[in-house]
């Protein structure tokens, strides 16, 4: 589900992309690119300010070609960044499966869990019904040698 969520996002962000490039070829604005002078600041701008709060403030000042542009560096990053996280999701899918594999992993390690635990309280039950009995037969041991003594001294 995760990747199917991930995967509309990013045809999402790429129609917004498509969309700022046909604006700004439309207006026959400039696309910055990477010659255009303020390519690398407006690059460093968006790296860095990943809140609205931080683009608010240039509403009012910035014209419709710089807006554009910050928004399609902005689709850029956005896509670069899910692109990462998708290749993190198949690293992590190859090295630990898919969640019915991990379920099935944490469903089974928790059933060896109890296996084992069950074994070792049956084999501490065993030692310990073991000593009952050596206790117990020691105790007919002293029982009878007090009954001996007691008959030995009554008599």
């Amino acid at each position: 589900m995760e990747l199917k969520l991930l995967n509309v996002a990013r045809s999402s962000v790429d129609e917004l992309r498509e969309d700022f490039k046909d604006y700004i070829k439309a207006r026959r604005m400039t696309l910055w690119t990477d010659g255009h002078p303020r390519y690398r600041q407006m690059q460093e701008f968006t790296r860095r300010h990943n809140s609205m709060d931080d683009y608010t403030a240039f509403f009012d000042r910035w014209t419709d070609e710089e807006m554009a542009n910050v928004g399609l560096t902005l689709c850029y990053q956005v896509d670069v960044m899910m692109n990462r996280y998708l290749k993190h999701l198949e690293t992590e899918f190859v090295t630990e499966g898919g969640i019915k594999e991990r379920m099935h992993a944490a469903r089974t390690g928790y059933r060896h869990e109890q296996d084992a635990r069950l074994k070792y309280l049956e084999r501490r039950v065993a030692e310990q019904e073991l000593t009952i009995t050596g206790l117990r037969k020691e105790n007919e041991l002293w029982r009878a040698r007090y009954n001996e003594l007691k008959e030995a001294m009554g008599a």
